[in-house]
């Protein structure tokens, strides 16, 4: 038995659901690329706001740390001179 291969017509109708599927892969593929871009914008945010918490916070502990020690000698030199 030999095969009879596709008339045109079953061709173009293959070829029509195929481009219907491909045109909803590429609507669901463009939210998808929107969705991930917004999670790529929030995590630049909280990256930023991370490294200026970092580099404002840090010096700030350190400072506060080194006066409280300050005042603590401080406050030991008064008493002692009493």
């Amino acid at each position: 038995m030999s095969e009879v291969p596709y008339n045109n017509r079953e061709l173009d109708e293959k070829l029509k659901a195929v481009h219907l599927k491909l045109d909803e892969i590429i609507v669901q593929t463009k939210k998808t690329n929107g969705r991930v871009q917004k999670l790529e914008v929030w995590r630049g945010y909280l990256t930023g706001a991370v490294a200026v918490v970092l580099i404002i916070g840090i010096p700030l502990i350190v400072y506060s740390y080194n006066l409280g020690r300050e005042v603590d000698k401080t406050t030991r030199a008064i008493s002692l001179s009493d």
